[in-house]
């Protein structure tokens, strides 16, 4: 695998039936991309391991992922809670406009004006719109990700320029 970045799209909740099926909650907001997938990569903390994939349906809201060399209930109960991942050059391409929120975090943010007010820690996902969470010189900022405050986002050089309107850093 190298060091290429691990990218979840779905988490394991238990085992589906007794041959080792693994029963996925989907975290993608792309669920059909299961049944593309070739291999995957189970995550738990300080345990990794790459599988084929063999068989995937969907059942009430669910990924059913069957995987080469799980074939037991015992080895899938193994897998329990575990990260369902894919390397990061496997995402879905998203439509001009639209960003992965893996590629946001850490990117410079700066006023039209040309004043850095630190970098983006986290995206927070709101029924209105997305909201960008700075950090700056000791203090936390909270932009909402509409067409009026982000102006520019340039993923090549890391930076995002924004529009401050009235009363955000107040």
């Amino acid at each position: 695998m190298g060091s290429e970045p691990l990218i979840s799209i779905g988490v394991v909740t238990r085992p589906h039936g007794r041959k080792g099926e693994l029963r996925v909650k989907i975290l993608t907001d792309f669920p059909d991309r299961f049944s593309l997938l070739e291999r995957v990569y189970l995550t738990l903390p300080g345990r990794i391991a790459e599988y084929e994939v063999s068989n995937v349906r969907y059942h009430q809201g669910f990924c059913l992922m069957q995987l080469v060399g799980i074939d037991s209930i015992e080895e899938a109960n193994k897998w329990a809670l575990a990260y369902v991942q894919i390397l990061q050059d496997e995402v879905m391409p998203l439509p001009e406009g639209a960003y992965y929120i893996f590629d946001l975090i850490g990117c410079s943010v700066v006023t039209d004006a040309g004043v850095k007010l630190g970098e983006i820690v986290d995206v927070l996902t709101t029924a209105a719109n997305d909201v960008y969470v700075v950090q700056g010189e000791g203090e936390e900022i909270l932009l909402p990700a509409t067409k009026e405050v982000v102006k520019n986002i340039d993923l090549s050089n890391r930076s995002i320029t924004v529009s401050l309107l009235p009363g955000i850093l107040d």
